[in-house]
C-alpha cells in the first residue's frame, strides 16, 4: 500500500512539474504561440519569406507625407523600408538555414537587406534574432536620408539631425504572397518622426510644393487606400499601419 502511494505520489510530482513547464513555456510564447504552431504543422518544412522593415508616421497640418515606391512606381507609401544585416550575423543565418531572397533583380542597393528566406522550423528564432537587435542596422536613418534628403525635398542642413520615437511593432499573418508565389510574414517597427519647430516649418513647405513623388493624404483619404478628392491614387495597404 506504501508502495502505491509513493508511486502514485511520484506520477503526481511529474505531471505538476510538466504541467508547469507547459504553461511557462505558453506564457513566455505567448505572443508568438500562432506562429509557432503554424510552422509544425501547416507550414511545417517549408522555406517562409520573411521582411523585416520600418515605417515612419510623417504628420504636418493633420496630413500625413508618402512617397513613391521605388520598386512600384504607382504605390504611395511611408518613408521607410528594409533594415540591413551586417556580415557578422553569417554564423547566426548558416545555424537557421537563412537564404536572401529579395525576389528583385540583384542590384547592390539590396545587399544585406533583410529579405530572406527561412525555413519554418527555424522562423521564430530568425525572429527573435532579430528583436535581439544583434548584428543588424537599429537606427531608421538610412531610408528617411535617401528618399527625402539627398533628392532634396527636405534640406540638408536643417535636417543633419532629427528626432524620432519608436510607436510600436507590427506583424502580419503568415500567408501566401501571389507576387513572390510563397508564403511569407513581414514585420514592421512604426516611426513617428518628432520635428522641431524650424523642421515643421521645412514640412510645411514642402507641403506647399507639387511633386508627383510625394504626396500628402488625410487619414480618411489612407483608410480609403487613396480615394481623394482630387482623384484615385493607389496607397500600400502597409500604411494603415502607420496610424
Amino acid at each position: 500500500m506504501l508502495l502505491n502511494e509513493q508511486i502514485t505520489s511520484l506520477f503526481l510530482d511529474l505531471a505538476k512539474t510538466a504541467i508547469g513547464a507547459a504553461l511557462t513555456y505558453i506564457y513566455t510564447n505567448r505572443k508568438k504561440l500562432k506562429v509557432i504552431i503554424l510552422c509544425n504543422t501547416k507550414y511545417r518544412n517549408q522555406d517562409i519569406r520573411v521582411s523585416l522593415s520600418y515605417l515612419y508616421k510623417i504628420k504636418c497640418k493633420d496630413k500625413y507625407l508618402l512617397v513613391k515606391n521605388r520598386k512600384f512606381a504607382e504605390q504611395y507609401q511611408p518613408v521607410g523600408g528594409v533594415y540591413k544585416y551586417y556580415n557578422t550575423a553569417f554564423d547566426k543565418f548558416n545555424k537557421f538555414g537563412v537564404v536572401e531572397y529579395n525576389g528583385f533583380n540583384h542590384e547592390k542597393e539590396y545587399d544585406n537587406d533583410l529579405r530572406v528566406k527561412v525555413p519554418s522550423k527555424n522562423l521564430t528564432k530568425f525572429i527573435d534574432w532579430f528583436r535581439s537587435r544583434e548584428d543588424r542596422e537599429l537606427d531608421p536613418v538610412r531610408e528617411f536620408y535617401e528618399e527625402l534628403i539627398a533628392p532634396g525635398y527636405l534640406p540638408k542642413d536643417k535636417f543633419a539631425y532629427f528626432n524620432y520615437r519608436f510607436l510600436k511593432e507590427k506583424v502580419t499573418p503568415i500567408k501566401y504572397s501571389t507576387h513572390f508565389k510563397c508564403n511569407e510574414i513581414l514585420i514592421y517597427n512604426i516611426y513617428e518622426l518628432l520635428p522641431t519647430d524650424e523642421q515643421k516649418i521645412e514640412l510645411e513647405k514642402l507641403m506647399s510644393k507639387h511633386s508627383d513623388y510625394y504626396k500628402w493624404f488625410d487619414i480618411d483619404e489612407i483608410e480609403s487606400l487613396g480615394h481623394t478628392k482630387d482623384g484615385d491614387y493607389r496607397v500600400g495597404e502597409h500604411t494603415l499601419f502607420t496610424k
